[in-house]
Formats: structure tokens, sequence, C-alpha cells
């Protein structure tokens, strides 16, 4: 059974081990990546605002990295070492049991996937060679039940995988919100209030443009491409295909979409619970004159949203069964819970992460 170069790749990263492995690193590399952000953070900050700095950076961190743990706990579960060697113990078992035909090098290589011990793209390749005396469907299903092949999400599974990702999504946001706030009573009691309409408008930005509208963009281009399929289009079903219509949904549905909506909730919804009196007349006073602000005057899409994009490529991967993918999630969405929590604002060009985050000490 010939196995290319960049098959053997796919499944080397993709094994249940290096799966399991990575799942049980996850909370350690965002926990260490927060220290990092929260020290780097901190050494940049002018020396007054340090103390402040440190405060509501820690606390940011430490709410969107509890909403991104929990989010992963409730939707992935628990990722097992442990167990998964157990299981992959189990399958080698039962393939060399059940085919005394195999070569020693063969059997070698199964005995060594039993033992927890992840393959190289090489060896990966090996093992097919070696399952050569095997017809190829025989030879498949043995290499398969070591590592399984990725399973697209079916049309039927569509809602649910939306929504499991885009709960994952929610909760970092949610506590990013909920640490920054904190934080904003802890360092300023006077004028906490007055950081809060960014933090609400930047997380309603950072969940719609950066992770709903995208899973929705994605889902949706899913959709669609099944619907052609169904009725003979076969192209429609191909690999290709598929990352390209989700590759456009998520552009179309969340990027520009996503953006449009979440500046226009800002405006007309966000912006008239927290203005004071005089951002009120204000308002009134340009709506009288039927003056218009621009579709992006509160949040424009910068290079560094377009960086946040990768989770939606993730959840490309996640929509056509790459299990690797999974337990970075929790990575990939904090940064918008982060983001969310600081109250990131680009619509005036004299703002930066300082002087909006630390304009009261």
């Amino acid at each position: 059974m010939k196995i290319n170069f960049f098959n053997a790749l796919g499944k080397s990263i993709d094994q249940p081990v290096v799966v399991a492995r990575l799942g049980e690193a996850a909370p350690g590399l965002l926990i260490g990546g927060a220290c990092i952000k929260c020290g780097i953070e901190t050494y940049k900050a002018p020396k007054k605002k340090k103390k402040y700095t440190f405060i509501k950076t820690a606390l940011v961190l430490a709410g969107t990295i509890a909403g991104a743990l929990l989010a992963s706990k409730q939707t992935l579960g628990n990722f097992s070492v442990k167990k998964t060697i157990e299981s992959q113990k189990k399958i080698a078992q039962d393939i060399l049991k059940n085919n005394n035909n195999l070569t020693d090098k063969a059997k070698k290589l199964i005995t060594k996937s039993g033992e927890g011990k992840a393959f190289n793209p090489k060896q990966i390749k090996e093992l097919g060679e070696e399952l050569k005396n095997l017809d190829n469907t025989k030879a498949k299903k043995i290499l398969d039940s070591i590592i399984p092949p990725p399973v697209c999400t079916k049309a039927k599974d569509i809602i649910k995988e939306l929504g499991s990702l885009s709960y994952l999504g929610l909760l970092p946001v949610v506590g990013g919100v909920i640490g920054g706030i904190t934080g904003n009573i802890i360092t300023d009691k006077k004028n906490w209030k007055k950081e809060v309409p960014n933090q609400v408008k930047e997380a309603s930005f950072q969940y719609l443009a950066n992770i709903f509208l995208c899973n929705v963009g994605a889902a949706g281009a899913l959709g669609a491409l099944e619907l052609l399929a169904s009725k003979g289009q076969k192209w429609a079903s191909s690999s290709t295909a598929r990352i390209i219509a989700m590759a456009s949904g998520i552009m179309t549905t969340g990027v520009i979409g996503g953006s449009a909506i979440a500046n226009w909730i800002s405006k007309k919804l966000i912006n008239p619970i927290f203005e004071t009196k005089e951002e009120k007349q204000k308002r009134l006073l340009k709506e009288k004159n039927q003056e218009k602000d621009s579709l992006f005057s509160e949040r424009k899409v910068e290079l560094a949203d377009m960086g946040l994009h990768i989770d939606d490529f993730a959840t490309i991967g996640v929509f056509n069964g790459i299990k690797f993918i999974e337990p970075c999630l929790p990575i990939l969405y904090s940064i918008s819970g982060y983001k969310a929590g600081i109250g990131y604002r680009n619509g005036d060009k004299n703002q930066n992460l300082y002087t909006h985050t630390h304009s009261h000490h």
C-alpha cells in the first residue's frame, strides 16, 4: 500500500497519541503564554503605571484563560495520554492477533503504536509498504484503525459543530471582559465605568467578526456544497471545493459582514446605553443634520485581525475532521478574549493600548 509524503505527514500529526499529548499540554501552554504576555505588557508600561498594567493585564488574561479552559472541557472533553495509549495497545493487539501473515517489520511497527510511540512520516510510509502483501482494503483498514482518518462534518451535524465552536469562542471573550472590568474596578475605583463601553464593543466585534459569523460562513458554505453534491455535482464533494468554499464563507460572512454588524451594534445599541448626556446631544445633533459616520468608524478591520482569522482556518480543519487542531482552538480564541478584556479600539487614530487602558492614572 503506497502512501505519499503529504498523506504520511498528515497522518503523523493527526495520530491519537499526538492529539492527546497536545490536548494535555494546551492548558500549560495557555497559562505560560499568558504569563509571558503579562510580563511583556508590564515591562513596556511607563514606570508609574507598571503596577496598574500588571493588575489589569493579569486579570484580563486570568478571565480569558478560565473561560477558555472551561469551554474546552465542556465541548472537547478531557484529553488523556494514558487512556489513549491503553486504547492504542488494544488496537495493536487485535491487529497482531487477527493477521498472521504480517512481516516482522510490520509487527514491530504495529507493536510500537501500541506502546504510545508516535510514528514519523517515514515510518508511516514504511508501514504502508510492509502491508503490501495484504489487499488494499485490508491494509487500509489496519492503518485506519491505528491512525483514524479525518471524518468530515456532514450537513446533519453542522449545527451541533457550529454550536460547539461558537460556545468555545464565547467563554474566553466573556471571561476577558469580566477580568477587564474587575481590573477597572481595582485600578480605578472612581472612573472604572468609563472603560466598560469599549470593552463591551470590542467583545461584540471579536465574537461576531472573528468567531461566530466566521463559523456560520464556513458551516453555510459546507451545507451549500452538500446540497450541490446531492444534486449530482461531483466537484462539490472534493476536499479542494470544501476548503475554498469555507474560506470564501468566512471572508464574506465573518471578516466583512461580521465587522459591519459589530460596528452597527456598537453605534446603535451599545453607545446609547453607555453614553453621557453630552455624547447623547452630539449624537442626536448628528442624526438631525443627517451626518453619517463611516461604516468602520467604531472599529476598523486591520492586519492584526487578519492574524486572528487563523482560528477560522482551524475551523475549516475541524469541519474537515482534522483532530490535532481541536486542542489549539482555546489558545487561538483566547486572543479575542484578551483584546475584548482590554477594550481594544482603533477608530480613533490617536488611541493606543496604553493611552486607552491606563488613561486614568
